[in-house]
């Protein structure tokens, strides 16, 4: 059926390129004949397609006496063309053409004379057989197609009953050997019967035990490979949890502002200060200004002035977030070493409520910023000489007023400190600590803060 439907495809498919060149060339012909093409045009180009146009190369045996008829018309339009229609070469050629005529259109009318009813020129003979070779084509190509059309539904079904037969080879197979095992355990069963006992075969000897899981080296190598990577990921989960600064340069980074120093922890021991001196041992500008801790204040004062060498600064204030960073102490120490610079130095106590500037400084003043603001003393009567040269202007402790000044008492303190600006080279100003209202105002009024 495969090979039947594979040689109706090809016949199908010659004549359909046959009926296309037909077709073409039909279209071909009239195209010139409607664009008003001469006849001797259409004629030349039929003749230089002789081979294909008159050959022919048509089945039918008809179709030969058509083939020298055409070709009889062809040399009779030359001749005509070469002598004119009463030349004896062409009525010659049309007695042959009228011969040819009769044996291939038997059935055309013919006058009382038995001639035919009139010349059928040679283009329209050419048209009605390339009509009817086209029409010959189209039948065949619909038997071709309905005989087609049956084989594949006949290879269709054909094709179906060999896969059901296939299936039913499988299953035949699948039911053989089905059948081959109970007849085969069936023989096992019948044969243990008869010899009143069990058959037995030993197929592997047997061995000493050993042990196979959970094996010790390969258990200990994961372990520590899984505890590795544990404490890795919990390693990681700490740092990115911790938020602590761990060096200078992650303040910097985190602040975006430079660190002038690093200052070690000072302890208050007595054998540190000298000798009946009241300052306290922490200010060691004072008492060791020749030690390696004096020399970190130092460090903070270099820091100071290479940073306001063009700024000039003057007011420079000290905070710190919490109580007890060492905020009071640095302050006492950098107007010690600032002093021993040959500076004129205000250090100006502005802890207003807890005040104690003038302890670490070892003063005991008999007048303090409460008196300026109830009008009992002026700024110049509360200026008290430091230790190392250093001038304090002392605030007050335990008093609630202090920590809660007005706006006119903070504008008539600021006033007051602008005539001390010219007495001075450098004020510094110890404020509290955190973000209370005061701290806020000296930080507006102050040209450079530092925080410890």
């Amino acid at each position: 059926a495969q090979t039947r439907l594979a040689s109706l495809d090809e016949q199908i498919r010659t004549l359909r390129a046959k009926q296309l060149e037909l077709t073409t060339e039909l279209e071909h012909i009239q195209r010139l004949m409607a664009d008003g093409a001469s006849r001797e045009v259409i004629l030349f180009i039929l003749e230089k397609n002789e081979p294909e146009a008159v050959a022919g190369n048509s089945e039918e045996p008809a179709n030969e006496k058509q083939t020298q008829l055409f070709q009889l018309q062809i040399d009779l339009q030359r001749l005509l063309l070469r002598y004119g229609k009463d030349h004896p070469l062409v009525r010659e050629k049309r007695d042959e053409i009228r011969i040819w005529t009769d044996a291939v259109l038997p059935e055309r009318p013919r006058t009382a004379a038995n001639e035919p009813v009139e010349q059928m020129d040679f283009i329209d003979l050419y048209i009605i057989s390339l009509q009817e070779q086209i029409r010959m084509n189209e039948a065949r190509i619909g038997v071709l197609s309905e005989d087609y059309t049956t084989q594949k539904e006949i290879a269709g079904r054909i094709a179906a009953t060999n896969f059901e037969l296939e299936e039913l080879l499988k299953e035949q197979a699948t039911l053989d050997r089905l059948s081959e095992s109970v007849q085969s355990n069936l023989q096992a069963i019948s044969a243990s019967n008869n010899k009143e006992g069990f058959n037995f075969e030993i197929t592997y000897p047997p061995s000493s035990a050993k042990k196979v899981k959970p094996d010790l080296t390969q258990s200990l190598a994961l372990g520590a490979f899984l505890g590795i990577l544990a404490g890795l990921g919990l390693a990681y989960a700490v740092d990115m949890a911790d938020r602590t600064f761990h060096s200078p340069d992650e303040v910097s980074r985190a602040l975006q502002l430079p660190i002038l120093g690093h200052m070690p922890k000072l302890v208050n021991d007595k054998k540190q200060a000298l000798k009946g001196s009241n300052v306290a041992p922490t200010i060691i500008a004072h008492h060791k200004s020749r030690s390696r801790n004096a020399e970190a204040v130092r460090a903070v004062r270099t820091s100071i002035f290479f940073n306001n060498r063009e700024l000039k600064h003057k007011v420079i204030q000290v905070t710190s977030p919490h109580a007890g960073d060492g905020k009071s102490t640095l302050t006492a120490n950098l107007a010690v070493s600032i002093a021993q610079a040959g500076k004129r130095v205000l250090l100006i106590d502005a802890d207003l409520g807890l005040a104690n500037v003038d302890i670490v400084m070892g003063l005991k003043p008999k007048a303090t910023l409460a008196d300026l603001f109830d009008g009992s003393a002026e700024l110049t009567d509360l200026l008290v000489p430091g230790p190392g040269g250093v001038t304090v202007l002392p605030a007050s402790s335990g008093v609630q007023e202090m920590a809660y000044l007005t706006d006119d008492q903070i504008l008539l303190f600021m006033g007051a400190l602008e005539e001390l600006d010219r007495d001075f080279d450098i004020l510094l100003v110890d404020t509290g600590a955190g973000i209370g209202k005061n701290v806020l105002y000296f930080n507006a009024a102050a040209q450079e803060v530092m925080v410890v």
